[in-house]
């Protein structure tokens, strides 16, 4: 009987050390992958700031953004010819008409591919 208590002890043990170490993982794993997405975040937030900066000043067309944000020094590149502004993680997509239809976002890694 004493004998079934010690290895269920340590089977109990094993068993907490096995989780109290598989937990630890993943707050590590989780940590360090939120990392990325904060600097994510944090780049796709100054590029709304510089959006808003541009609209708040009366941008709409293609032409006004790209005057708006080169003002401002945003850092972006326009391409007129497929109605599309870039900052630095943020796209501003135009209609064919030249006004503004909608914004889209994408991950740094894309951009350097």
């Amino acid at each position: 009987m004493i004998k079934k208590c010690k290895i269920a002890f340590w089977v109990s043990v094993c068993i907490n050390i096995t989780l109290i170490f598989g937990g630890a993982f993943i707050v590590v794993a989780n940590t360090i992958s939120s990392g990325h997405n904060y600097d994510n975040l944090i780049i796709i937030t100054e590029d709304l700031n510089n959006i808003s900066k541009a609209i708040s000043n009366n941008a709409h067309t293609i032409g006004e953004f790209d005057t708006e944000l080169s003002r401002i020094k945003a850092g972006h590149s326009t391409d007129k010819e497929h109605n599309l502004i870039s900052l630095q993680i943020v796209h501003l997509i135009f209609s064919s008409d030249g006004e503004f239809e909608k914004i889209e976002t994408y991950y740094l890694e894309e951009n350097n591919e």
